[in-house]
């Protein structure tokens, strides 16, 4: 899009009045006089390019706001439409999400109370050789002590008997303590979802307290979170011609030079 020759030479009219007035020095009263009527000339250069290119973007701006309300209402109903859907989808992710963890939940107490049935096995087999070798030291102590050679014979007999039961038991023991040790915490994975389709966690923060927020941001100095609206304090600043105040804050009073055209 091209602007018109017409357009061009007013934009040419305008720079050299900005130019020229630019020029103009206040020496005298006449000088004042001369920049105060400049100043309006500039005013109006200003408003003539305004409304220049008003006229030539309100068109635009009305085709562009056209075409937006047309679309509004199947763009709104398609939006609606895949926040219903993803609700649903939603809403059955979390079904099956509370169903994996009541199923989890089930697999991991059968496995808790699987491993604690070997454990207590272990326990017993343990205890039961703790009892196995104590029966088989005090066969041998009664052995040293047995002056017929033929009693002595068969009390070491009894005591070896005694040791393999007792190495029997231990082993019996390390099996089931292997056995508990295998037994893993159950993982039940989450059914995969359609294709192209995807959960995401979000979050969201929200301030409850804000002056509990705001005094911990002041005390780890993290103040780029505190946004200061200059824009407020300047309003309120007009309003009470400089009167309020704010710790921290400098009130600088200044000249605005107002022009009518």
């Amino acid at each position: 899009m091209e602007l018109t020759q017409e357009t061009k030479q007013a934009f040419d009219v305008s720079l050299s009045v900005a130019a020229n007035m630019q020029k103009l020095q206040i020496t005298d009263d006449k000088g004042y006089l001369m920049v105060a009527e400049g100043i309006k000339t500039i005013k109006r250069e200003y408003k003539k390019q305004e409304g220049i290119r008003v006229a030539l973007v309100k068109p635009l701006n009305d085709h562009v706001k056209f075409i937006n309300n047309q679309f509004k209402p199947v763009m709104g109903e398609l939006s609606r439409a895949e926040d219903v859907l993803k609700n649903k989808v939603a809403a059955y992710n979390a079904e099956l999400e509370k169903k994996r963890k009541e199923a989890e939940r089930i697999a991991r107490e059968k496995a808790d109370a699987e491993r604690r049935k070997k454990e207590e096995a272990a326990r017993i087999q343990r205890e039961k050789e703790e009892k196995e070798r104590k029966a088989a030291e005090e066969l041998k102590r009664k052995a040293e002590a047995e002056a017929d050679a033929k009693k002595k014979a068969d009390l070491l007999k009894q005591s070896k008997r005694e040791e393999i039961k007792a190495d029997n038991a231990g082993n019996q023991a390390l099996v089931y303590e292997s056995m508990a040790e295998q037994i893993k915490e159950p993982i039940i994975k989450q059914e995969p979802a359609a294709k192209g389709v995807s959960f995401v966690t979000t979050y969201s923060a929200v301030v409850e307290d804000k002056a509990a927020f705001i005094r911990q941001c002041v005390e780890r100095g993290q103040f780029e979170y505190l946004e200061i609206k200059i824009a407020l304090l300047t309003k309120e600043a007009n309003q009470t011609k400089g009167a309020r105040s704010w710790a921290g804050v400098k009130v600088v009073s200044g000249t605005s030079t107002k022009v009518r055209v």
